[in-house]
């Protein structure tokens, strides 16, 4: 496994939610915030899970502010690198 695989398994996992919230529930009992190399990453899926756990909807719009008054992915490019985790599902992937 390249340096950059963990990456995109993890842009996967965190673009799967933001899509789908539904998928939650499966991926909580394989998945934990210890999972994540990524610093961001890992506080992006504890953001996304704790909104989800709280019967609130977690997706790029009602994240947004969150995401930037925290400057959570300003490391990664801020704005663009959420069209980037939503790339990163594979084009099969169901809904």
């Amino acid at each position: 496994m390249s340096d950059s695989e963990p990456n995109r398994v993890e842009q996967a996992i965190l673009g799967a939610l933001l899509v789908d919230n539904r998928r939650y529930p499966v991926i909580e009992q394989i998945i934990t915030p210890d999972h994540f190399a990524s610093g961001p990453h890992r506080k992006l899926y504890e953001m996304i899970t704790q909104w989800i756990e709280n019967g609130r909807l977690a997706d790029p719009v009602t994240l947004w502010p969150d995401i930037t008054s925290t400057g959570l992915l300003d490391e990664y490019g801020g704005p663009k690198y959420i069209a980037e985790l939503l790339k990163a599902l594979p084009a099969d992937t169901p809904s």
